[in-house]
């Protein structure tokens, strides 16, 4: 009976070390690090207990399938509440002046990644808040993504700083909205400054970045609307950009 007990304490043990040199090996290649919330902790802990007593109060064959179950629910959710690690990774956002570039900005920032954020101007309210934050992690660079000249001089002052490290992400963020009405009555001005903001902008921001992203064997994120799959009343000109947005961010996911 002795014998039989520490079998099975065995096979236990054996399959607790399993469990925890499979999660090691699981946030080692994914170069993410644990995240558990107190809430999960507890369910975790919960789980453990649960299997512990159903393997002794069980019958042994029971009781180790019961085990296994546990074991693998917890694996499932360690891995499942990793993080990417911050460590090293560098992310540039366009658009930062106000909205969700701004926000995206200061919530990488706190999570630890260097970022980069792109303005159209330094004095913008958001541009100034973003300053404030003093942080030798938190850039701020004024650049009009439709000059292709500052462009190519921002890559450059940004590829310097870097300093061989390249960029683990580029968010395309920059956008705008000049006319709301119907498409007859807006100027044909407008699509066009639409087109060369939020298609062309994009486009030219990523072919000057995509040395540096290659360098880091990072990736791209273009930010598009809602309002591509909705059909929003007097949204005509930002629908179409917008929309020329996502068939280039397919077209340059198939190339890289």
């Amino acid at each position: 009976m002795e014998g039989s007990l520490s079998s099975a304490l065995g096979l236990y043990g054996l399959f607790t070390v399993v469990v925890g040199v499979a999660v090691a090996i699981h946030f080692q290649k994914s170069e993410a690090r644990l995240n558990l919330s107190p809430a999960s902790s507890v369910f975790l802990l919960l789980l453990l207990v649960a299997a512990s007593l159903c393997s002794i109060y069980l019958p042994q064959s029971v009781g180790f399938v019961v085990f296994t179950v546990c074991c693998y629910l917890v694996y499932r959710s360690l891995c499942s509440n990793g993080i990417l690690s911050p460590e090293g990774k560098t992310v540039l956002i366009t658009g930062c002046d106000s909205g969700f570039g701004y926000t995206l900005a200061k919530r990488l920032h706190s999570l630890g990644f260097r970022v980069f954020a792109l303005v159209l101007q330094e004095e913008s309210d958001g541009a100034q808040e973003l300053k404030s934050i003093c942080s030798d992690r938190l850039t701020v660079i004024e650049m009009d993504v439709t000059n292709d000249a500052v462009i190519q001089e921002v890559q450059k002052e940004v590829a310097k700083q870097l300093n061989n490290r390249g960029l683990f992400a580029l968010v395309n963020n920059a956008g705008i909205i000049i006319h709301i009405g119907d498409a007859e009555i807006i100027p044909i001005d407008a699509y066009k400054r639409c087109m060369e903001v939020n298609f062309l902008g994009t486009v030219q921001v990523t072919k000057a970045f995509l040395p540096l992203i290659r360098q880091a064997k990072g990736r791209i994120a273009n930010i598009s609307s809602p309002s591509v799959w909705l059909a929003l009343v007097m949204w005509g000109a930002r629908e179409e950009k917008k929309d020329d947005v996502l068939h280039f961010d397919f077209h340059t996911k198939t190339i890289e």
